[in-house]
Order: structure tokens, then C-alpha cells, then sequence
């Protein structure tokens, strides 16, 4: 895997220079190795786990049972579906889904706020008839503060199977300062994938 962002944080705190990272992956556990992370601080990895978890996320996949199993189905209607948390103390607490392969979406509604999920999919030549992950458009609304999140999905082949090979995410802040003005902060990433092993 490659990434800028990733690049620059190890080259200004640990004046390395870091091309690229190998990702084993086992299930949910995620391990990053490469010879110049040998010295870097085990916070540091653990940040930078959690950054690549949340994009091999999409290439991953979860289920929609495995997405719901801590929650209970209270109601449904037409194409939506809407979810309690069984235990009462989880941090999400609703969960409302659209089951709508032409606008999936999910909304998570928690104490301190809601998060809305849409996503793209669409058919590939290459796919036959089934539908692939296109793009994920994210909005997550905390008190006064927002946030947008807009991932992109680039596939290409390898060893005959078609595998994502890019993702590229531009994150929104919106955020107002003490004059009631807005204030916005933008970041782009983009993490390329490659030499896939299984």
C-alpha cells in the first residue's frame, strides 16, 4: 500500500523515508510491516492501523448481518429498516437502513449526533451483472460541528481478478469560531493498493 499522507508522517517525525507499507491481514487484525517502521513509536502504528482498517473496510466488506448483530429490528417499511441497539448503552443507539441498491443508505443516530451514509454502486463490464462499490459519501453532524467525507473506488485487474487498486477520500470540517463565522478545513488522501498475495 501507498500513501502520501502516511509517507509524510513518518518522514517529519522519524526522518525516514517510507515508499510503501506491506499489509497482512487475518480476519479483523491488521499488521503493518516495513523496515523503516521498526522505530516507530507502537501509538504511531496503532494510528496508522486504524487508518488503513477503515479503507480495507471497503475492500473487505462486511455483512449486513454482521453490520446489525448487536442491534434489534423494531420496524420496517417498504425499503427501510430501522434497528435498536440491544444492550441500551452502545454508542449508536439507531440505526435506520434503506435497502435500495440505487440509493443504499444508512443512518446511524447517536447521543452526540447522526451520521448518514450513502452508497454508489453500479455494474462493470467486468462484473457481469453484479454491482460494485462506485463511492461512499459520508456526513456526520456533532453539536455545531459537521463533517463530509467523499471516497472514490478505483478497480483494476490482477492475476485476473478485478480488485480495488485506489482510494481516494476529500474530508470537509465545518466548524464555527467564537464570531459565529464558519471555518472550514478540507483534506485529500489517496491510499494505492498493490501486489495483492492471498
Amino acid at each position: 500500500m501507498k500513501s502520501k499522507s502516511i509517507k509524510s508522517l513518518i518522514s517529519k517525525y522519524y526522518n525516514k523515508q517510507l515508499d510503501s507499507i506491506e499489509i497482512n491481514v487475518s480476519g479483523n487484525d491488521i499488521k503493518l510491516t516495513h523496515e523503516s517502521l521498526k522505530d516507530v513509536h507502537p501509538e504511531i502504528l496503532d494510528y496508522l492501523s486504524v487508518i488503513v482498517k477503515q479503507k480495507l473496510q471497503l475492500i473487505k466488506g462486511q455483512t449486513l448481518r454482521e453490520f446489525v448483530q448487536d442491534y434489534k429490528l423494531i420496524k420496517s417499511k417498504g425499503v427501510w429498516y430501522t434497528f435498536k441497539d440491544k444492550s441500551g448503552t452502545g454508542e449508536v443507539g439507531e440505526v435506520k437502513i434503506k435497502l435500495d441498491v440505487n440509493d443504499f443508505k444508512i443512518i446511524e443516530k447517536k447521543s452526540i449526533g447522526t451520521h448518514i451514509t450513502r452508497y454508489k454502486f453500479e455494474r462493470e463490464k467486468w462484473s457481469k451483472t453484479k454491482y460494485v462499490l462506485q463511492s461512499v459519501s459520508k456526513d456526520i453532524y456533532e453539536g455545531t460541528h459537521s463533517v463530509n467525507i467523499e471516497t472514490k473506488v478505483i478497480y483494476k485487474q490482477s492475476k485476473k481478478v478485478w480488485v480495488p487498486s485506489q482510494i481516494d477520500t476529500k474530508t470537509t470540517h465545518t466548524i464555527p469560531d467564537s464570531a459565529g463565522n464558519k471555518m472550514v478545513r478540507k483534506l485529500e488522501e489517496s491510499f494505492q493498493f498493490y501486489d495483492y498475495k492471498t
